[in-house]
């Protein structure tokens, strides 16, 4: 399996945020309950804030082909 890390380009902001969303809510639901799996992603997101909050911290994208599979700032 071959990995490539580089820096998140602009239009990727939503990728990103149904990778954190899926995960919290498929994979980190064993860890947190209901009421902290909402605050940390709820179903209901301002799209907007999140593309600033994104471009902000300007993240590092590690992708598995062409596919973001994590990223970290």
């Amino acid at each position: 399996m071959t990995l490539t890390i580089r820096k998140v380009a602009l239009g990727e902001e939503e990728s990103l945020w149904k990778l954190q969303h899926d995960t919290i809510h498929h994979v980190n639901c064993r860890d947190y309950d209901q009421v902290q799996i909402q605050a940390w992603a709820p179903e209901g997101i301002d799209l907007d804030q999140w593309r600033e909050k994104i471009q902000r911290i300007n993240p590092y994208v590690c992708l598995h082909g062409e596919t973001i599979v994590s990223y970290a700032d």
